[in-house]
Formats: structure tokens, sequence, C-alpha cells
């Protein structure tokens, strides 16, 4: 009796084309990608990118990558459809410039996990049905898919008290500076 490998029901190979760079809007980013980041010394490199959102009453809301608007005269042939683009691909090769270390999103992508089920975020993904997927590779973008459902909530858990000890840290500092600035206009009066 042979035992066969079971056939995944998700097939994906990337194409590289670069498209989900151009069409995902906002590139979310995590705690997990911000502490590896951190880590590996790329933190310098996504910085500039990097943009939170807040409520009206500012806290914190989502943690994103920026997207860079394409200017009519910058477009290449095969962008004239898109707006913008991910700042970090490298729009000549269509390769990611922090491939290695890309966000957890863009690892699982476009599969996509909601805390039962798979999903694909993108059925117009050149990649998918395309090529063969090995049962290791489907568990990777399996595991990518459900490590970053879990790093969302955690990172919406973490937001509000890093924006509460962030707002505690500067007003204290304000305190202090107001008072020294006190102390140091009365003793100038004297």
């Amino acid at each position: 009796m042979s035992t066969k490998e079971p056939v995944p029901k998700f097939i994906f190979e990337c194409q590289k084309t670069g498209r989900c760079c151009y069409i995902r809007d906002p590139i979310k980013i995590f705690d997990i990608d911000l502490a590896r980041w951190w880590t590996d010394g790329t933190f310098g490199t996504v910085f500039p990118y990097l943009k939170l959102n807040m409520t009206e009453t500012l806290v914190p809301t989502e943690v994103k990558i920026e997207k860079t608007i394409i200017q009519d005269n910058e477009k290449r042939p095969d962008e004239e459809h898109f707006n913008s683009v991910c700042p970090l691909l490298n729009r000549e090769t269509k390769e990611c410039t922090i491939y290695s270390t890309r966000p957890i999103t863009c690892k699982a992508f476009p599969l996509g996990y909601n805390g039962e089920n798979f999903v694909i975020r993108d059925l117009e993904c050149s990649g998918i049905d395309k090529g063969t997927i090995t049962a290791e590779r489907l568990k990777q973008i399996r595991t990518a898919a459900k490590r970053e459902f879990t790093s969302y909530n955690r990172t919406m858990t973490l937001l509000p008290a890093i924006h509460s000890l962030l707002m505690k840290e500067l007003t204290e500092l304000a305190m202090k500076e107001a008072e020294a600035q006190k102390e140091k206009g009365e003793s100038e009066s004297e």
C-alpha cells in the first residue's frame, strides 16, 4: 500500500510581477516585523517609510509602510495602471529590497487566515494555480498566515499600551521642562 502526499487545495508559485507591491494598501506592519527588523539591522532601511495611523484622539490604530506615489512621467510601461508602489520594491527587477526579512503579511501573501480558515486575499494574483507547491512550502505559507493573524491581534493590543506609555513619558518630560524654565525664570529675576 503506497502512501501519497496529499494534494493541497491551494497551489501558488510567485510569478515575480511585483503586482502585490502595487495593489496592496496598506502594507500592514506588526510587532513581529518591528522586532525582527530591530534585531537584524533592517529597521533603519524601513523606518523612513513607516507610518502610524491614529484616531482623532491620537490613539494608534495601525503601523504600515507608506506607499510611494508614482508620478506619470516616472511610470514604466508595466506600471500604467498603478498610482503607487511599496517603496521597498525595486521597480526594475520587481524584487523586494528586503526580501529575506520582508513583512510577515508579504510572506503569507496571497494567503490569509481569519482565525478559523485560510482565505485567498487576491484572487487575481497571477501565481494562484500556477506551478506546483510542495507540502513544505504550503506549510510555510500557512504558518506565515497564522503568524500574521496572531501578530495582528497582539499588535492591536500593544499599540494603545505603547501610546499610553509614550504619552506618560512625554507629559513627565514636559512637566520637568516647565519646572526647569520656571526655576530659570525665578533665578534670573533675583
